[in-house]
């Protein structure tokens, strides 16, 4: 059986070894690293790297990232679970180490059940294992964002951003174009980003049979969610490469391509645990990150490097704030109540952390012709070896990118019971008086979106 070559073959061509000069690991980052750096980057994730990789194209600026988790080794398929950029994969399980395996409280509505909370630990984040789905909100979800106060963050002025990040890809057959309704808008994407994003070679029937569900459900099917007009259904292009059909996430964006800067170094399996302020100044929302403290695990002697210009906070939703308050950095009552002595008080800190509920559902198909046959059949060797010889066939269709992000009014003729809801029903008693009153801006701006047809208020999602 060819399959083995062909497994080396893949690994030799399309995973090529990677510079480890500015890849520091905790047996040797007191030798390696500096003590002192213009910009330190807590977190290697989406962001993180993103940043990292904008600071340091001026060589004369030095760049620390520090990351929790590690390098990920998953991208060798010569060794177990090195299935990592193979979007067929998704979904399959195996990649617990490069998360940090979060879960709730026990929810009350959920038969006190804990739910796990995804969050990625490794040099990329949630990237390295997120769906590859690669959509924009509405328009109004942008404007929202402005109309809170964040001048320079409305869909206007986010579009040239939104370009200049992609290198936009257009494969699709045109006989699968027109099937499934993709009508890209190159008005509305990059060319020359860092992130490829292109198409699967191979498109499961159940995208077109699941368009035309949507369709006869009375939801327009759009031909590209990333023009700013989500609310509807469509095939969602992915965060992967055209040729070789791998993802692409931000290590491969942000990280692999800038190995050989000098000055940049990541430091893996490092997680902080201070920021260090700059202990002269007085207690007031002015003071200086001259630094942070961080350590391999919790056994180990912490140490300081400190910095010229920024200490960047990008470790993610739950650990940024997280961060924040056991730095001295929060709402004063509850840093108290932990007994952490109050540097800044800054009473949002660790609220407004919204997340979507999912539902799941399952069906079964009584007519077999909705399928092709070999996609329930097939060997996985087969599908396998496929994928490596030709870059073909269904392991290069991610989980996910058949998608509808419906309006409320759309879904339901009950969408004005949402309207009487206050705001104060939904969160804690003892929250600060400024939150509230963000809390009670956020529900005006939402219930203007509820009211509008535009906007995807929920999504629903067909997997592969």
């Amino acid at each position: 059986m060819l399959f083995g070559n062909f497994w080396l073959a893949f690994l030799a061509l399309f995973f090529l070894p990677l510079a480890e000069s500015l890849h520091v690991t905790p047996d040797i980052a007191d030798e390696q690293l500096r003590n002192v750096y213009d910009y330190i980057i807590v977190g290697g994730g989406t962001a993180g790297l993103t940043i990292a990789n904008r600071l340091s194209e001026n060589p004369a600026v030095s760049v620390l990232v520090l990351e929790a988790g590690p390098l990920d080794d998953a991208r060798n398929l010569s060794i177990p679970g090195g299935l990592l950029p193979v979007p067929g994969t998704i979904g399959s399980g195996g990649w617990g180490k490069y998360q940090w395996g979060l879960t709730t409280e026990p929810q009350t509505y959920l038969n006190n059940q804990n739910v796990g909370i995804s969050q990625g630990k490794a040099v990329g984040g949630s990237s390295i294992l997120n769906g590859l789905c690669w959509s924009r909100g509405s328009v109004s979800d942008y404007d929202g964002w402005e109309k809170l106060g964040n001048k320079g963050w409305s869909w206007n002025d986010l579009l040239p951003y939104f370009k200049k990040s992609e290198k936009f890809t257009f494969n699709v057959e045109p006989h699968d174009a027109k099937e499934l309704h993709i009508r890209p808008q190159s008005a509305v994407h990059g060319f020359n980003g860092s992130v490829h994003v292109s198409y699967p070679q191979y498109f499961y029937d159940q995208s077109s049979n699941v368009l035309d569900g949507f369709a006869e459900l009375g939801l327009p099917i759009i031909g590209d969610v990333n023009n700013g007009t989500a609310a509807g259904a469509m095939i969602l292009p992915s965060s992967m490469h055209p040729d070789n059909q791998t993802r692409f996430d931000a290590r491969e964006a942000h990280f692999n391509s800038a190995s050989s800067r000098y000055n940049l170094h990541i430091a893996t399996n490092q997680t902080v645990t201070q920021l260090v302020l700059d202990s002269n100044s007085a207690h007031n929302s002015s003071q200086r990150v001259m630094g942070v403290e961080f350590a391999p695990n919790n056994k180990s002697k912490a140490r300081s490097i400190s910095c010229t210009q920024e200490v960047i906070v990008s470790a993610g939703a739950i650990f940024t704030p997280t961060l924040l308050q056991v730095s001295g950095i929060g709402p004063s009552g509850g840093l108290k109540s932990l007994d952490i002595p109050v540097r800044i008080d800054l009473p949002g800190v660790g609220y407004n952390l919204q997340d979507h509920p999912m539902v799941y559902s399952n069906y079964y198909y009584r007519n077999e012709s909705y399928f092709k046959s070999g996609e329930i059949t097939d060997d996985v060797y087969e599908v396998a070896e496929e994928y490596i010889r030709n870059r073909t066939g269904p392991w290069t269709a991610p989980l996910i990118n058949t998608v509808a992000f419906p309006s409320l009014r759309s879904a339901t003729d009950d969408w004005k019971q949402f309207m009487n809801k206050s705001s104060e029903d939904v969160i804690p008693s003892n929250t600060p008086n400024s939150v509230k009153k963000g809390y009670k801006v956020q529900k005006k701006i939402l219930q203007d979106q509820i009211l509008s047809n535009d906007t995807g208020i929920f999504e629903t999602m067909a997997n592969s």
